[in-house]
């Protein structure tokens, strides 16, 4: 029976294999194998060619674009005729771009007046414009970022048109440069933002503006009646920070939004603009709150409180939560009623006789 098996695979073996065949499956092998060789030594290549290429444009372009940029405003600046060849690849240009964005960030006066005067020589800002056509976002925010740092404001109604771009990195960008062009004024992209503003890009908005004199922003009653809600906390934070006190009014309206991160920033801003209204206010809504925005009513309403608020704050020394209770100890001690907190704890000395001490100790240091 092994014998007959063996001899059938023997006969069919003799069939399908025949030298011919293996010598095709050798010479197919040889193929791929040469194709491996060649292709990988072909990219290492050109890689390797590119790897010096960038570094001969960055050995003779740095000294170059330092001389220019150093030189003084009524100089003419002359482009080498080997630098207007070297301009006219892509990654020469892109190279070139990075220099100056880099030194721009870095000078400031008559020098970045050159840095921005050969950027637009160069005709990089074309380049820069370009990327405002590409599909791809990356690329896009790239653009806008160039043309911001370069201070290339004519473009600001083209860019105002991407601060509600639906991508998250575009519309920053381009919030950033509008801002960057216009200060307060440039807040006027809030009237049409239907995406919501991060948390991140409110505190980097919060800080650009500080390079600005401040400026009346007369939409601020609109703003704070937005559907967007993150542009709701954003005009509670500018109008907490830069003393909004017209709208008190609509700040207090926002004690009661349907969104519980408006009503937190709401109670913060009022602390700096509000008055023993707001504070009313405050108590009215403080009900229907969670924890987190009751202890936040009660760790601000010192601020703005007055004696005619002790009263809700002894009733909360009675809350179940401890927290809660000790966070009303301390505005009672704030609002100068810590003598109302000493008797509290003379008649009932657990849990407040620890409370009192823990408040004036606070107090005393």
């Amino acid at each position: 029976m092994v014998f007959l098996f063996q001899n059938h695979f023997k006969t069919a073996f003799e069939q399908y294999i025949t030298p011919q065949t293996l010598i095709s499956c050798v010479v197919f092998f040889l193929c791929i194998t040469f194709s491996i060789v060649f292709f990988t030594y072909l990219y290492l290549g050109l890689k390797k060619r590119a790897f010096f290429f960038k570094e001969r444009i960055k050995k003779n372009l740095e000294l170059w674009i330092s001389n220019v940029i150093l030189a003084d405003d009524d100089e003419e600046i002359r482009i080498p005729e080997k630098f207007q060849r070297l301009f006219k690849t892509k990654a020469a240009r892109d190279y070139a771009i990075e220099n100056l964005i880099t030194n721009k960030k870095t000078f400031s006066g008559s020098v970045a007046n050159n840095i921005r005067q050969l950027y637009e020589e160069l005709g990089f800002k074309q380049d820069s414009l370009k990327k405002l056509q590409s599909n791809f976002w990356y690329i896009k925010a790239k653009g806008i970022q160039e043309l911001a740092i370069m201070d290339q404001n004519d473009q600001l109604l083209r860019v105002y048109r991407l601060t509600n771009s639906k991508n998250d990195l575009v519309r920053n960008e381009a919030q950033a440069a509008i801002i960057h062009w216009s200060g307060f004024n440039g807040l006027r992209f809030l009237n049409i933002a239907s995406y919501d503003i991060s948390e991140w890009q409110q505190v980097q908005l919060l800080v650009q503006l500080k390079n600005f004199t401040q400026q009346d922003m007369p939409k601020m009653q609109q703003w704070l009646s937005s559907p967007n809600d993150t542009v709701v906390i954003f005009a509670l934070k500018l109008s907490e920070v830069y003393q909004q006190f017209q709208v008190k009014n609509k700040v207090e309206e926002c004690l009661f939004h349907t969104n519980e991160k408006v009503r937190i920033q709401a109670v913060a801003t009022l602390a700096k603009i509000g008055d023993e209204n707001s504070a009313g206010k405050m108590i009215q809504q403080y009900r229907q709150e969670r924890f987190t925005n009751r202890i936040n009513i009660l760790q601000q309403i010192h601020k703005i409180g007055s004696e005619a608020h002790i009263p809700f704050l002894q009733h909360e020394l009675e809350n179940e939560n401890d927290f809660l209770k000790l966070a009303a100890a301390k505005a009672m001690a704030e609002l100068g009623s810590i003598k109302l907190l000493e008797e509290k704890a003379a008649e009932n000395p657990e849990p407040y006789q620890q409370i009192y001490q823990h408040v004036k100790a606070e107090m005393t240091f």
